[in-house]
């Protein structure tokens, strides 16, 4: 096999010109049919290609709940509700929702914290952690407003004369709440006073080099409220310590009661009620308070600002993800490269982007592990394309089964990811590579196993080559984008183990939240497999289609 497509690619990474001027590379027939600023900028979510979530507001029906009330210790209380909140008492609210019919979302469980506090003297509820089992919402609340989420598996339902929640984190029961069924009605007017009470959460998105870019208290209403029905009666609540998903932060000193709710409500867009970085003078100043002392997890006090601005990711208390470098060690790679058609690989990129001269698209199947992330498979889907006169690869769309490198990788480097099932094996002489979503397979790769060594020069040079992602990210307030960039990202310190290159085949389904086939094989080229240690150690902001609005063609 000759691995052509290969050593094109590393033969441009060598002998890039960098003339000054207008662009003098790629293939230039289909530039008009790339993604526009303008579309950009109207997009409701990342990844361009398949966005995570539709515009808002959401409409929820028969959303289901069940409080479970308690008092906690103040102090400790305190430190975690984030300035300028207080805490209005020492009452917590464990909380379990169903939401079976959710617009753009579909059905799914979740449950968390709420603190209600004071805001300059008005009541509100801030929501200090969340945990549910649905991508899209995860991806929409973090981004949008700053719901604290991460994904586990949450349960609510009857069992006999009991309505029962559960909470599993990593496979281990960590949050049980019972309580007495349609025990004792509630008033309306007080289940609706509870209901459309101010909720607020901590919207926090790290820049490429992980220093804080949006810190923010956003607050919002739920609207058009239908109350189905509403109940109270005794409870009981156990809580079971995790490191990553922390319910025992605020301890159960004494349960006061539950309250059982359903009702079809609005989630809409939200304002600003405080800008954490404008109010220490800008991103400048706020990211050198963030190089201050961050403390262990659990050491800051987030009722100190700055401690606010010292914090690594959502939710601040238990972090998604920690701050970079990012350590990947023994890194396995299965990448198959094919041709497609030039027309579907230019409306895959954004502008400025230029097309590659050949019609090449790589997929990714990688088995990993991360500082800080733990281990993930992925399928990331690559366009070779020039930014100015460099070539680079573009990440058109990736696939995962890890939570934390999910939101690292959207929230740090705009990645194009989504919840997907990821694998690599080997069967007797083929090494196989499935990616299943929503249980369904949509790819399915072989390639012969350790067929012809590769020059392990030549698979770092491939590994050297600057992934570009365009990194969006919608404002809580209607009509407004808060991040839209595109962000280049390289790997360094790239330790080649194995290398090799083999025949290879490559299917793809069509599927209308994993649009891999909207990028079909017209030809299969080569397959390489390989092993690595790399690091990443931080990302640069390429473009800024908030900022700037000329193209140079």
């Amino acid at each position: 096999m000759s691995s052509t497509g290969l050593h094109q690619i590393t033969e441009e990474v060598h002998h890039t010109t960098h003339k000054s001027g207008n662009y003098v590379k790629g293939n230039r027939k289909y530039l008009d049919q790339r993604l526009k600023r303008e579309e950009i900028l109207k997009l409701p979510s990342q990844p361009a290609i398949s966005p995570s979530f539709p515009f808002g507001p959401y409409r929820f029906i028969d959303r289901e709940y069940l409080i479970i009330s308690y008092e906690t210790d103040i102090e400790v209380l305190r430190k975690v509700v984030p300035y300028p909140l207080v805490p209005q008492s020492n009452v917590v609210l464990y909380e379990w929702i169903n939401m079976p019919d959710s617009s753009g979302f579909g059905s799914y469980s979740e449950t968390g914290t709420v603190i209600p506090c004071l805001l300059n003297g008005e009541p509100v509820n801030f929501t200090l952690q969340m945990y549910l089992n649905n991508e899209a919402p995860i991806a929409s609340g973090r981004e949008i407003w700053g719901f604290p989420k991460k994904y586990a598996k949450p349960s609510m339902g009857i069992n006999k004369d009991t309505l029962v929640g559960r909470l599993n984190y990593s496979g281990e029961q960590i949050a049980f709440g019972t309580m007495t069924y349609k025990y004792k009605k509630i008033p309306e007017a007080e289940a609706l006073k509870s209901l459309t009470k101010l909720q607020c959460v901590l919207k926090y998105i790290p820049d490429v080099d992980w220093s804080p870019k949006i810190a923010q208290l956003i607050g919002f209403n739920l609207c058009d409220i239908q109350l189905k029905e509403a109940w109270e009666g005794p409870a009981k609540l156990e809580l079971i310590p995790h490191v990553n998903a922390p319910t025992t932060l605020l301890p159960v000193l004494k349960v006061l009661g539950g309250k059982h709710i359903k009702a079809d409500i609005t989630l809409p867009f939200g304002k600003v009620l405080h800008d954490y970085v404008e109010s220490v003078g800008g991103q400048e100043n706020a990211k050198e308070i963030a190089k201050g002392h961050r403390g262990e997890q659990g050491q800051l006090d987030f009722s100190i600002q700055e401690d606010v601005l010292r914090a690594a990711s959502m939710p601040l208390i238990a972090p998604s993800f920690s701050k970079g470098p990012l350590i990947m060690d023994d890194r396995e790679y299965l990448i198959f490269q094919y041709e497609s058609t030039p027309e579907a690989i230019a409306r895959a990129l954004p502008e400025p982007l230029i097309p590659y001269d050949h019609n090449y698209v790589y997929l990714y199947f990688i088995n990993a592990s991360g500082s800080g992330l733990g281990e993930f498979h992925k399928l990331d889907m690559y366009v070779p394309c020039y930014l100015g006169n460099e070539l680079v690869m573009f990440g058109v769309q990736s696939y995962l089964n890890s939570s934390a490198s999910r939101t690292a990788g959207r929230e740090v480097f705009g990645q194009p990811q989504k919840f997907g099932d990821a694998e690599i094996t080997v069967c007797r002489d083929t090494l196989k590579a499935t990616l299943k979503y929503s249980d369904e397979t949509i790819a399915f790769a072989t390639m012969s196993y350790k067929f012809n060594k590769l020059d392990p020069h030549k698979a770092r040079e491939m590994l050297e080559i600057p992934m570009v992602n365009l990194k969006f990210i919608p404002s809580a307030v209607e009509g407004k984008v808060d991040i839209a960039q595109l962000t280049k990202m390289e790997y360094s310190d790239i330790h080649v183990t194995a290398s090799y290159h083999s025949p290879c085949q490559v299917s793809l389904v069509h599927h209308v939240n994993a649009p891999l086939k909207d990028l079909p094989v017209v030809k299969t080229l080569d397959g390489y497999h390989i092993k690595a240690d790399t690091i990443i150690k931080k990302a640069t902001v390429a473009y800024d289609y908030l900022l700037d609005k000329s193209f140079i063609q």
